[in-house]
């Protein structure tokens, strides 16, 4: 076939020339819209790479649908789209990142989440996870904004709360008990909030946290 050794921009330009000669009883024998679709991609190898090709009807519904099927000598694309039915809501679980737990236990830091290491180095936080993991608890640090920070702040001046970070001050002459202010929302009981957690305490704090 003469049109098989055709390239570029000058074979495509020939398609309606030939078509007109070779393929005029194939275009008028039929009104099926598949066959002349068909038809220019066979004469014109490499429809992507002709601005003429593109220009004719035929070839830009190929390109616009998608449609077409690879052939030899014929540029095509095919799609396909699956619809799958939605999860129901009540019966499936959301994937993420936290473990399964039944309650979930945050200690209260003054460090904003962008400043956490990799893995907080608190003895406090494994010891109560330690605990909390026999009933199903998560122990995690939430941040306390502005605001809270500076009740809590109050609070321990008054004695009611002592809130230090899991680093103590180096330039303090007595290195500070780590301790936080707790809160913990348990499946179907709702919150409940600790004013302080320390390691004198941690089995106390504990025992109401499973019973809560």
């Amino acid at each position: 076939m003469a049109a098989a050794s055709w390239r570029g921009t000058a074979g495509c330009a020939a398609v309606p020339a030939l078509n007109a000669t070779r393929g005029a009883t194939l275009a008028t024998a039929t009104s099926s819209p598949k066959v002349s679709l068909i038809l220019r991609p066979l004469i014109c190898h490499d429809l992507h790479a002709s601005h003429e090709m593109l220009r004719l009807p035929s070839a830009r519904a190929c390109v616009a649908s998608r449609t077409c099927t690879l052939h030899p000598r014929r540029a095509t694309a095919a799609r396909s789209f699956a619809a799958a039915a939605l999860p129901d809501a009540h019966t499936q679980s959301i994937a993420g990142t936290v473990a399964h737990h039944r309650s979930y236990i945050l200690l209260h830091t003054r460090v904003p989440p962008p400043a956490f290491p990799a893995r907080v180095p608190s003895p406090l936080q494994r010891q109560l996870q330690l605990r909390a993991a026999r009933w199903g608890g998560l122990v995690n640090f939430a941040w306390l904004p502005p605001d809270e920070a500076a009740e809590a702040a109050a609070a321990a001046a008054a004695g009611a709360v002592h809130s230090p970070e899991w680093e103590p001050n180096e330039e303090e002459e007595e290195e500070e008990e780590e301790a936080y202010r707790v809160s913990a929302y348990a499946q179907d009981r709702g919150r409940i909030d600790i004013p302080r957690v320390s390691m004198a305490n941690v089995d106390e704090v504990a025992a109401a946290l499973q019973r809560h």
